[in-house]
């Protein structure tokens, strides 16, 4: 994943007629594994956007429009005419021409999709099922004892950086249409928290990542808003974390991924969100 270079303009996020349509029905992924948490986290209260958000968010439309030509292209020709169609996992299909949606049947037999998806997030995301993070930790991670429905925290003890995950309902918001909005929304309401804590908490790089869908280095995705922050913890420590989130309107859920690491740590790293690249994927539940 590369880094995005901030840039500042006035959001232009398209009308309302311009809008890409939906890619509903996401195939069913494998089975949750153990450590998928089912449980949602409390939704939090919604609370204004302050004017350093809407500079957040400016700086995302300029990231999101000038990666549009290639986030949409990724999409298959099955999904790219998805439009309202719904197609399940075998390629059964409903709605207005919905033959033009129907995937190839595989020549394996196999349950999974016969094409690989691709979500972008201009796009609403629809699973067949409650989307919940998977997690696929090496060997140095260990769950710590922090115990709250929706929460996973692991400490590396290579490295003493903590993965924290969380998965919570997304409810109905009149000043959210869709998923773009939403899962910006969702990291200026994360960065809030960062603020209370240290008050010159800065941002960095906000842009878009790419999630496996289903397990680890699945050719499936899903688009994440993501960013870095730079911050000082209450022991006075200069921190760094990356942060991600997909808020998915059509399946009512949204999805927060945090890796923290001492700052002389995370600048050693080859990339930024190489650990949610090795560890994080999106599953479902029933």
């Amino acid at each position: 994943m590369t880094e995005n270079s901030p840039s500042s303009s006035e959001p232009s996020h398209e009308s309302d007629g311009e809008r890409a349509a939906p890619i509903t029905a996401i195939p069913a992924s494998a089975p949750a594994s153990a450590s998928a948490e089912a449980e949602a986290a409390p939704t939090p209260a919604r609370v204004p956007l302050p004017g350093w958000a809407w500079a957040l968010i400016a700086v995302a439309v300029v990231v999101f429009l000038a990666s549009a030509a290639t986030t949409t292209i990724i999409v298959t020709s099955a999904l790219a005419s998805a439009g309202s169609y719904e197609c399940d996992e075998f390629g059964e299909c409903s709605g207005s021409d919905a033959t033009k949606a129907r995937p190839e049947p595989t020549s394996s037999g196999s349950d999974r999709p016969a094409v690989d998806v691709h979500v972008p997030l201009d796009r609403s995301a629809v699973f067949d099922g409650q989307p919940v993070w998977s997690i696929a930790p090496g060997a140095t991670w260990q769950p710590t004892t922090f115990d709250r429905p929706g929460i996973k925290v692991l400490q590396d003890e290579a490295t003493g950086c903590q993965l924290a995950t969380t998965q919570r309902l997304a409810l109905p918001d009149p000043d959210v249409s869709d998923d773009f909005d939403g899962s910006y929304a969702v990291l200026v309401r994360e960065f809030s928290a960062f603020l209370e804590e240290d008050p010159h908490a800065q941002l960095h790089d906000p842009g878009l990542l790419d999630i496996a869908i289903a397990e680890v280095g699945s050719d499936s995705t899903i688009e994440f808003a993501s960013v870095t922050i730079s911050h000082i913890n209450p022991d006075g420590v200069a921190q760094i974390t990356e942060l991600a989130a997909r808020s998915m309107l059509g399946s009512e859920s949204e999805l927060v991924a945090r890796l923290t690491c001492d700052a002389p740590v995370h600048n050693a790293f080859a990339a930024q969100f190489e650990v949610f690249s090795e560890v994080l994927s999106v599953t479902t539940t029933p």
